[in-house]
């Protein structure tokens, strides 16, 4: 701990010990987040409260410098574990990572099972798709991520398989697109798998140490107690029903939506550069352009239709500018540039329109626009005057 750090506090379950550093303050949420997390990690895996040591998180301010998040794993005197996260403030609410690392430790707490690691032991890493999908589940985002139906339907139109997923290389968290779909489809794996008692038991079986012999035991890439046909078709199941709204429609994202995250990818062609410079730079403008396709492919898959012209002719632009000269890329990116704009104005005649409709012509309306088509009744204002007849008035002439 650090030597500016207060003395840590304990959460509800016993699974985090919190303090923070000089210069920093917890908040509620964040106390509450660690709480929260601790109960999801035991109530999903089924691991028991135990008297193993606590993970022990440590808030760092903002301000200061160093690799943040991290996580280390030391042992103390007696054979005792110590398992450490280190996150700078607002990690936890802002940064999957920081939650990511939060489940690793807590599986590295049950895989020590309370006695140290051996001297010159490597600390195992278990696989990605385990640390995030409990992630996505024990710290649940406010908006679910729902997983593009189009994704169910690769490869010629069959679901993707399982094989294919436990060796994707897990994406980096600079494109959240790609990102949060790894993660949501992990969080449905994982919830395929331990969604009965004796896949809760095969999990822990998996994480613990069985063979105390091996201490430098590597967790496999898959959990050997569970069978992968039956998990794979629940986990389709899973991330079909979480690809649709609650009344069964597909979400789609709105043009201006899409239009947002179309100029957030593009973003990432650094400052004064071009596509045609990309190609032209063989230190590092072939990776970039590759990104750049990467991140807009995915976009494509639940970006608005309106949308999907301006992605595709985007995306044969950057695969091939490495053939074209310069004047070509600069005037194909100024026609991209006007398409976006007509993309845009076509979107507004559109709502537009909608509107009017509903308002002249729907026999049955939303109520969007009620208060507007009521009739309203005028009130007449009267002065001293305008009083003073009415009481003549009432009294006749």
């Amino acid at each position: 701990m650090d030597a500016h750090s207060k003395a840590p506090a304990i959460t509800g379950e016993g699974c985090f010990a919190w303090s923070t550093a000089k210069g920093c303050q917890s908040s509620p949420d964040f106390v509450r987040m660690l709480d929260f997390g601790g109960k999801g990690f035991l109530g999903r895996t089924g691991f028991s409260q135990q008297t193993h040591p606590p993970v022990f998180v440590t808030l760092h301010p903002r301000t200061e410098i160093g690799s943040l998040p991290s996580l280390k794993v030391d042992a103390l005197e007696g054979g005792i574990p110590r398992i450490c996260v280190d996150l700078r403030e607002g990690e936890i609410q802002d940064q999957e990572e920081g939650q990511q690392l939060l489940m690793a430790a807590l599986l590295l707490r049950e895989y020590y099972e309370g006695g140290a690691p051996l001297p010159g032991s490597r600390v195992p890493q278990f696989p990605a798709w385990v640390t995030r999908g409990l992630a996505s589940l024990c710290f649940p985002a406010e908006e679910p991520f729902r997983i593009p139906s189009s994704y169910l339907k690769v490869k010629g139109g069959n679901p993707p398989t399982l094989e294919d997923f436990l060796i994707q290389r897990p994406p980096e968290r600079s494109d959240p697109t790609i990102s949060d779909l790894y993660d949501a489809s992990a969080a449905c794996l994982l919830k395929s798998g331990l969604s009965t008692s004796a896949g809760q038991a095969a999990f822990r079986e998996w994480v613990g140490r069985d063979d105390q012999n091996q201490p430098d035991r590597v967790p496999s890439r898959w959990v050997g107690g569970w069978e992968m046909r039956p998990v794979e078709r629940r986990w389709l199941l899973l991330m079909a029903g979480s690809s649709a709204d609650g009344n069964g429609e597909i979400r789609i994202q709105s043009v201006a939506d899409s239009m947002k995250a179309y100029d957030a990818v593009m973003a990432g062609v650094p400052e004064g550069a071009s596509i045609h410079s990309l190609a032209l730079d063989k230190k590092s403008g072939g990776y970039t352009l590759a990104k750049l396709s990467e991140r807009l492919t995915t976009l494509h898959l639940r970006a608005n239709p309106l949308v999907l012209p301006l992605l595709d002719q985007t995306i044969i632009l950057v695969a091939k500018s490495p053939k074209f000269p310069a004047k070509k890329i600069a005037a194909e990116e100024k026609r991209l540039a006007e398409l976006r704009e007509v993309i845009v104005k076509q979107s507004r005649a559109i709502d537009e329109y909608l509107d009017w409709y509903e308002a002249a012509k729907l026999p049955l309306r939303s109520g969007t626009f009620d208060k507007f088509l009521q009739n309203q009744e005028t009130v007449i204002k009267k002065g001293p005057v305008g009083g003073y007849l009415d009481i003549v008035e009432k009294r006749g002439w």
